[in-house]
């Protein structure tokens, strides 16, 4: 019969070209391509962004799911093995490259494209039947275009489609990708084979049954789970999310030939998901569309793929609602559209999906209340509702939620807790920052499965921090900065939280001691205190936080010395102690123990000793910083050996006595100052600028002014091409002003006033018309600015730059 047909349908080929009718539909490749930017003058098939760039940022915490029970077309067994894979490569870069296919060799027959559309119109409801007929005699619709690649396809038996089941499957899916590849305006990243004559599983991104495959997503964290500027908790750092999925077998021919994953993330794909065509893939499990540029509502048909588990179309520009119809995926297991454009309500037919694990609705706009279906979701690990204007309380219904491990409700006005989450005990991540909470609920102090606790920026909070605090012996991470109206005291029940590695207290207004308590804390990485009403000494205790990496305890009142205890911090590698009322001596034999160090700040207290040459053994310091105190003595030559200093500040002390000979060998000086030690009864530094001033190469602020500094400025001084800053006025500087410092790049600023100069101003710093340069009528004012009025000489415009 078959060969009956075929023979009939050659004479009748050959009938229609002997009369010229020129029935052939088979188009080449370049035809093919041309119809993706084919289009009525009205019909934009531009690229919206102008250039694509490809955005894989994703909010924090695993993305875990399985891929279930699912199967092939026709297909209804049940699953005998299951695969497992885990993300491993990174994001694709690869630039986009049209790709080429073999024109037909011979034009497929008349009859194929009448069957063929009649064919693929069956395979839908009556209502979507007629739509889909509509568009594929559309020339400008991509359904069309997906048409006539099948048309081009010698490999389908196009006249009789359901000659075998796989015949019928892979045109049904070929067509199905043809038209996802035509309807975005731009060729996608990594397309080497879409519309080639590969198999389809062989396709970028297809995976059909055993063939599953797999790629890691190794973006950064993004902003919902990016941490704070200052300091971020050692608990998140380094987070690498990953996306893992099982695959089911199943005992059917069809399997492996059968589409189950689409994954084109990062893809630059745009222009909107086509309607008629998704529901071609009824045996879809996995679709990962996450990190693209594509925008419009979703398909309605997407809730026809009742076999769906996992569904990723996060930091895209989709927009519309989440239809009720959502109710239909009653197997998926992981839900991500977060960083789109969504609106409206979160349907309450979202409860019907209680296989879901992982429900990212975060950085949207969606509004009203939570619906209280959510509590049917008894899988939920991950919930993101962050960065949408939901209101009110959460449901009480979520406490039934038992496996639930993540909460993320920040940038919300979400402003109630209920008592019901007591009951979670599986809960070990909450996020509330900026939420318009009064008071801390009450709750929180019970769920002591608490692992990291996020308040900040609660603007509207006016409550202290209950002793309660104590219950959550599981913190690692205490975050609860930014609440300026949090008042009280520290509680000493801290203390229990024997745990905790991260705790941020700053700028919140407490007050009182730091209670000895502290030093329980053995566990602690990271301590932020800062700008707040603290007083008192630093307890000893601290001393047994040897796993102590970040101090900082800046803007408060605490007094006394540094205990001895501070060198059991072996692991110190920030220490900020500014503008406290701390006195001296500095422990210069235990600050010799942190080999780590790199940032030391103790500006404006009132240490008043010399400085510790220990600070020099320190290898890996970068910043020291110990100006507006009372240092007496010399500056240590030790301190030169801690050669990756790149910060020195020794301003407004007492110090004397000449600049360490070495000075010169911390090469990577960028900013030096020592200026206003000429304090009291101190006459301040008293010895030349170096001569090989040129061997600080890095320098970009030198401020030596108010000392006793003698001698000349060195010639060399003109080779500091990245000096923007040199102030030297108030001392004893004699000779003339160099005519090299007219070759500095970058110079702004030069003071020099109240010296012993002599000349002329150099020509060649005239040139430079700088907006601040001071010099006295001691020297002769060849430029037209900079000098006192008094003693301007044949000059036309002064520039009084302060």
């Amino acid at each position: 019969r078959w060969q009956n047909g075929m023979i009939a349908m050659a004479c009748l080929a050959a009938v229609a070209l002997a009369l010229g009718l020129g029935l052939g539909f088979g188009l080449d490749r370049s035809a093919s391509q041309d119809l993706r930017t084919a289009g009525d003058e009205g019909n934009d098939v531009s690229d919206p962004l102008g250039t694509l760039s490809t955005n894989t940022d994703n909010p924090g915490g695993d993305r875990v799911g399985n891929l279930g029970s699912g199967g092939s077309f026709g297909s209804s067994s049940d699953p005998q093995e299951e695969q497992e894979y885990e993300e491993e490569t990174s994001v694709p870069t690869t630039s986009p490259v049209a790709t080429t296919q073999k024109a037909p060799t011979t034009a497929p027959s008349v009859l194929a494209p009448t069957i063929l559309t009649d064919t693929l119109a069956s395979l839908l409801p009556e209502g979507q039947s007629e739509q889909l007929q509509q568009l594929l005699s559309n020339p400008n619709s991509p359904h069309y275009a997906a048409l006539q690649e099948l048309l081009n396809d010698e490999s389908l038996d196009l006249n009789d489609p359901s000659s075998s089941p796989l015949n019928l499957l892979r045109i049904q899916q070929k067509f199905a990708l043809a038209a996802l590849w035509h309807s975005s305006p731009n060729y996608w990243a990594d397309n080497d084979d879409w519309m080639s004559d590969k198999d389809l599983c062989e396709w970028n991104g297809i995976a059909c049954g055993a063939s599953f495959a797999s790629s890691i997503d190794s973006t950064p964290p993004p902003d919902d789970l990016a941490l704070p500027e200052v300091d971020p908790p050692v608990t998140q750092q380094g987070v690498r999310r990953r996306r893992t999925r099982t695959l089911v077998a199943e005992d059917d021919p069809l399997y492996p030939h059968t589409i189950l994953q689409i994954d084109l993330h990062g893809m630059a794909m745009s222009g909107a998901l086509p309607e008629q065509v998704l529901p071609m893939l009824p045996a879809l499990q996995s679709l990962v569309l996450y990190g693209n540029a594509l925008e419009g509502p979703l398909p309605s048909d997407l809730y026809t793929l009742v076999k769906l588990k996992h569904l990723e179309l996060d930091n895209n520009m989709f927009t519309g609602v989440i239809s009720e119809d959502i109710q239909n995926l009653v197997n998926l297991e992981s839900f991500y559209i977060s960083e789109n454009n969504f609106s409206g309500e979160i349907p309450s037919e979202m409860g019907a999906c209680t296989k879901l694990t992982n429900l990212w609705l975060h950085d949207n706009s969606f509004q009203g209340t939570v619906p209280s279906s959510f509590g049917k979701l008894v899988n939920l690990e991950k919930l993101y509702l962050n960065g949408n204007d939901v209101t009110g309380s959460l449901p009480k219904e979520m406490g039934e939620l038992s496996n639930l491990e993540t909460l993320h409700i920040h940038n919300t006005q979400i402003n109630e807790l209920p008592s019901t989450f007591t009951n979670l005990k599986s809960l070990s991540s909450i996020w509330l920052d900026n939420c318009p909470i009064t008071t801390i609920p009450t709750v929180l102090y019970t769920i002591t499965s608490l692992t990291y606790l996020s308040m900040q920026q609660l603007s509207q909070l006016n409550d202290i921090l209950s002793p309660d605090i104590g219950n959550l012996v599981n913190l690692q991470t205490l975050l609860l900065n930014g609440n300026s109206f949090l008042n009280g005291n520290i509680p000493v029940e801290i203390g229990k939280l024997t745990k905790l590695q991260a705790f941020y207290l700053y700028e919140t207004s407490v007050e009182g001691n730091i209670p000895t308590e502290v030093g329980e804390l053995t566990s602690m990485v990271d301590l932020q205190l800062q700008q707040n009403f603290l007083d008192g000494p630093m307890p000893s205790e601290m001393g047994m936080m040897k796993n102590l990496e970040n101090l900082l305890l800046y803007n408060n009142e605490l007094t006394g010395t540094l205990p001895l205890e501070v060198g059991e911090w072996t692991n110190l590698e920030r220490i900020m102690l500014d503008n406290n009322k701390f006195i001296g001596p500095l422990p210069g034999g235990s600050i010799g123990q942190w080999l780590k160090c790199k940032y030391i700040s103790m500006y404006n207290n009132a240490i008043d000793f010399a400085i510790p040459g220990k600070f020099g053994k320190l290898p890996e310091l970068n910043v020291l910083d110990l100006g507006e105190n009372e240092l007496t003595g010399i500056i240590p030559e030790k301190l030169t050996q801690a050669s990756k200093l790149e910060v020195l500040l020794l301003d407004s002390n007492k110090l004397n006595g000449p600049l360490p000979v070495s000075l010169t060998n911390l090469t990577n000086l960028v900013s030096l100052h020592v200026h206003n030690n000429k304090r009291d009864d101190s006459l301040g530094l008293d010895s030349t600028i170096p001569e090989d001033i040129a061997k600080l190469s890095m320098l970009e602020s030198l401020r030596i002014e108010k000392n006793s500094i003698s001698g000349t400025i060195p010639v060399g001084i003109g080779q500091l091409d990245n000096l923007v800053t040199f102030h030297a006025q108030d001392n004893l500087i004699s000779g003339t002003i160099p005519s090299e410092m007219g070759e500095m790049d970058s110079i702004v600023t030069i003071r020099v006033e109240n010296n012993l100069l002599v000349g002329d101003i150099p020509e060649s710093v005239c040139i430079k018309d700088l907006p601040s340069l001071f010099v006295d009528c001691s020297l002769t004012c060849t430029c037209s600015y900079g000098c006192p009025d008094e003693c301007i000489a044949n000059t036309v415009e002064v520039n009084t730059t302060p």
